[in-house]
């Protein structure tokens, strides 16, 4: 399966162009779902066309869904009902605890992960085109499997003061190597074979969409950044909203399409080598699959919006004048918002909001760190041969 990840900040138009994607490669002949994880989401009104938490089929080759917690939480009530109070060892469990399913923070990312996977392991579709929220939330998605890893791993160590202070107040079933830690296992497996297929860019893709705007292209650099961070593969940027040269006539749009053609020129510069496509600004709304036929035409002509884009650096080690270097692509980053450490065998790598834990090759491992530094848009550490 094809995975297209839109992301960007909100109102920039990830849905339309999502929505676009998915009717192109539709209309390519492969099955397509489209699938919205934006928690007010907008997909049914942009396809013009209803849309559930279930897929709904649109035209002859293409979904729609749009995922909901009350919807999931509700369907599978009483299973998860009965796995809280097997794994708490009562024989019931209080039905408030299901009942406001939003009171669980994080809940709508951990969903969002959940339908992915369900679509992977299915495999009933050939592309899945994916409508992330606003790219702050996006990114604590996409980070929810390393958040299962570190819980995973912390709890499981014998002598973590975390693990000792919440078992004072559970009981030893909830504990238990059958309970506690094969869920946690079972959980940070799955976590981690998602991951890795959101991370290969022979199956996933991350584009950035973006207006010609100079808050906007601000925005999508950080974006862009963090989803490096973690190593997720980002091959394009379509920009949205592009004036006409037919708007370059009164004063107004004079003025407005000169400051669009200068923050288009510095947008394409920043993200040399991305490919960076453009979406005129249209005099309708774009609504409906008429109209998303037409913007899938400009966008992405006749080829098949499912290739791949671009293919960036990975990353790698290196051997450097007798030492081992990792580089890391970072772009970007200035060396103040930057912090690297190392523990043991876990290389941390933090930026803004977001940490990376990086579990280091055994060649790695047993170093210290030497250097770090930035050179080119990639973070490279060295280490003593």
């Amino acid at each position: 399966m094809r995975v297209i990840v839109y992301s960007g900040k909100g109102g920039v138009g990830k849905t339309t162009l999502a929505a676009a994607t998915a009717l192109r490669s539709a209309d390519l002949g492969y099955k397509t779902l489209v699938l919205s994880l934006d928690i007010l989401p907008t997909l049914a009104t942009v396809l013009g066309s209803p849309v559930t938490h279930e897929p709904q089929q649109v035209s002859e080759f293409l979904w729609a869904q749009e995922i909901s917690v009350a919807a999931d939480v509700k369907q599978h009530r009483e299973t998860l009902r009965q796995s809280l109070a097997q794994l708490s060892g009562t024989s019931s469990m209080n039905g408030m605890v299901l009942d406001d399913p939003m009171a669980f923070p994080g809940v709508d990312g951990v969903l969002g992960l959940f339908h992915i996977n369900k679509h992977l392991q299915d495999g009933y579709f050939q592309r899945l085109i994916v409508d992330a929220p606003a790219a702050g939330e996006a990114l604590r998605l996409l980070t929810t499997p390393d958040a299962f890893r570190w819980y995973a791993d912390r709890l499981t160590w014998s002598d973590n003061p975390l693990r000792q202070i919440l078992r004072s107040f559970a009981n030893d079933t909830l504990w238990s190597s059958v309970n506690l830690f094969k869920a946690l296992t079972a959980v940070e497996k799955a976590a981690t074979e998602l991951q890795l297929i959101l991370r290969d860019p022979s199956t996933s893709s991350y584009r950035l969409v973006a207006r010609p705007e100079k808050i906007i292209i601000q925005d999508i650099q950080r974006i862009c950044a963090s989803l490096r961070l973690f190593n997720y593969p980002i091959d394009g940027v379509i920009v949205n909203g592009v004036l006409p040269e037919t708007a370059n006539g009164n004063g107004f749009w004079q003025q407005r399409h000169a400051l669009q053609t200068q923050h288009l020129q510095t947008l394409e510069k920043l993200f040399q080598p991305l490919p960076v496509r453009r979406v005129s600004y249209y005099a309708e709304e774009v609504v409906g699959l008429p109209v998303l036929s037409q913007l899938a035409q400009e966008c992405f002509g006749d080829t098949d919006p499912g290739a791949v884009w671009y293919r960036g650096k990975e990353q790698e080690v290196l051997q450097q004048d007798g030492r081992l270097l990792l580089r890391i692509p970072l772009p970007f980053v200035t060396q103040r918002e930057l912090r690297v450490r190392k523990r043991a065998d876990r290389l941390f790598v933090s930026l803004g909001n977001f940490q990376r834990e990086i579990i280091l090759p055994p060649l790695l491992a047993q170093r210290k760190v030497e250097e770090g530094r930035l050179v080119d848009g990639m973070l490279e550490i060295l280490f003593p041969g």
